[in-house]
């Protein structure tokens, strides 16, 4: 189980959910780099032994002297299918993720070898294609990496025994309610009794198809966070629908059914200023300027917060750096974080001093290309003279100094 040979310099950021898999990877980057490595645990909230599982994550991180991150969801209503309840736990996780994961650092999670496996069989008879999952990939400023891919579930649970390492088991894992489990439980050991091994064989199919996907996605440019309609032109529907799908894939999100696929193509083939989506888990596939885009379904956060002593706000919707540069803004009074709403609220700012002009900030968000989706809570740093600044569009005349002064970047939620 060598998992780690090109880690470099990097931090090793492990989501430590509390399942042998987690934690045996946690043991891994101990074992590997000690002072690189910490815990990242999201709690759901959903279940009644969510509290036991916190608790076991922080007493093997305080064993191990690793520093753990716990973040607390609360549980929200989402549609009543299954499939959205997977996907909003999901896609909830990522967007913890995106958020806490800085500039070159590692986010290692612990899938293994039958976990591809059953994802191949998953997305095969659901009609999602037959991508599995990217052993890495970019990740907001840093990377995403699975090094257990390679491992089997029994290799996995052999290693933790032989450590004695605790862990806990997830009920919810036997519910075969769940078009996993039901994998996992009823079908895969019929067909590793008549196709053994299976999960090596699904694994060394992924992985042929992996190579041809990254040269595609290379040549196509498949790896940008918004697709180019204009690249479809020439493909025939099959293809299109090909592309797509290799598109979703590398930007890690969820694979819509062939019909619904082919729904938005037509839809998108019609003249006119329409504006087709369609749903996905953890939000919507939109048209917008010419591009193919995923729209997070977020509930955005919009009570106001200090900025005194922050190197980092993290909200729903994104991140916001807080730096220290030469040039930078120098506010009038204590600076303020404000976000922006479409709705008229009492007290809230709407317009922004540039270049001697009051101009409106639903107008500066249009100007600069802010999505629609992404307009609603979009951050305004505020101070005694009203907007300082709008970060990465518009700062206010007179606001920058040639002395140090604050700066301000914003990184939109991914998820």
């Amino acid at each position: 189980m060598d998992a780690f040979s090109g880690a470099s310099q990097a931090d090793l950021v492990v989501a430590l959910s509390g399942g042998v898999d987690s934690c045996v990877l946690l043991a891994l980057c101990h074992d590997y780099a000690p002072e690189r490595t910490r815990a990242l645990h999201i709690n759901h909230g959903y279940a009644a032994e969510s509290a036991s599982w916190q608790a076991h994550c922080q007493s093997l991180c305080d064993r191990l002297g690793v520093p753990l991150q716990s973040v607390e969801l609360q549980p929200r209503a989402v549609k009543p299918a299954l499939e959205f309840r997977e996907g909003a736990a999901r896609e909830a996780r990522y967007r913890v993720f995106s958020e806490q994961i800085g500039s070159g650092q590692l986010l290692l999670l612990a899938h293994h070898r039958d976990d591809q496996a059953e994802s191949v069989l998953l997305h095969l008879l659901q009609g999602r294609g037959v991508f599995g999952m990217p052993q890495n990939r970019a990740f907001g400023d840093g990377w995403l990496l699975r090094p257990l891919l390679g491992a089997s579930r029994e290799e996995i649970g052999r290693f933790a025994r032989s450590r004695s390492i605790a862990w806990l088991d997830d009920p919810s894992n036997q519910d075969t309610d769940h078009d996993r489990n039901y994998l996992r439980h009823e079908i895969v050991p019929l067909l590793a009794r008549r196709f053994a091994p299976l999960a090596p064989r699904l694994n060394q199919a992924a992985g042929h198809l992996a190579e041809v996907e990254s040269i595609l996605i290379e040549q196509l440019g498949l790896a940008a966070p918004e697709l180019a309609l204009e690249l479809l032109a020439g493909f025939s529907a099959s293809q299109q629908q090909a592309v797509i799908r290799l598109w979703l894939s590398e930007n890690d999100i969820g694979q819509p059914s062939d019909r619904a696929l082919a729904g938005l193509l037509s839809q998108l083939a019609k003249p006119g200023d329409r504006q087709p989506a369609l749903q996905v888990p953890g939000g919507r596939l939109r048209r917008y300027r010419g591009h193919l885009c995923f729209a997070p379904a977020l509930n955005v956060e919009t009570e106001p917060r200090e900025i005194a002593d922050h190197s980092a706000i993290a909200v729903r919707q994104g991140r916001l750096l807080i730096l220290h540069e030469t040039p930078g803004l120098e506010p009038v009074g204590a600076p303020r974080l404000r976000f922006w709403q479409a709705s008229d609220q009492i007290g809230l700012p709407r317009t922004l001093l540039v270049r001697g002009h009051h101009r409106r900030i639903r107008e500066l968000l249009r100007q600069a290309a802010v999505p629609p989706w992404r307009r609603e809570g979009y951050p305004m740093i505020c101070d005694d003279q009203g907007v300082l600044c709008l970060p990465e569009i518009a700062d206010r005349d007179g606001a920058r100094s040639p002395a140090e002064g604050l700066q301000f970047r914003w990184l939109p939620a991914l998820r």
